[in-house]
């Protein structure tokens, strides 16, 4: 998306060398199969951690969708692992936003006191 919007600005990626080796490890140790390892720029759930990782260091919240059995719990627990085993405790709440009203969800400003009230987003 950048590269389109600057065609003639070279972007050059970070793949975070130490968490890349650590959620490469976590791989192995699953012992997941038909998967090349020795390779890791073309495996696709390796980059899919990274890109994640990306996201959650720059961001609050994430939002993480796809379909059935595309890899998002494997992604997931598979980065909560290695930055737990880079010495981060890491913890994944998973919530619903559809089971509550959206002002639930992110909380509200109350209209007679004017006060903030926290809402899931915010307590978690």
């Amino acid at each position: 998306m950048i590269e389109g919007l600057f065609a003639n600005v070279d972007i050059s990626r970070t793949d975070f060398p130490p968490i890349k080796d650590t959620i490469i490890q976590c791989f192995q140790k699953l012992e997941f199969r038909n998967m090349d390892f020795c390779e890791a720029e073309s495996n696709h759930l390796v980059t899919k951690c990274i890109h994640l990782y990306e996201t959650m260091y720059t961001r609050h919240t994430t939002m993480v969708v796809g379909p059935t059995s595309a890899g998002k719990t494997t992604v997931l627990e598979t980065l909560k692992t290695a930055k737990t085993e880079d010495g981060i405790k890491t913890r994944i709440w998973r919530i619903n936003p559809k089971d509550r009203p959206i002002v639930e969800v992110y909380g509200w400003a109350n209209p007679d006191t004017g006060d903030w009230v926290d809402g899931l987003l915010s307590k978690i």
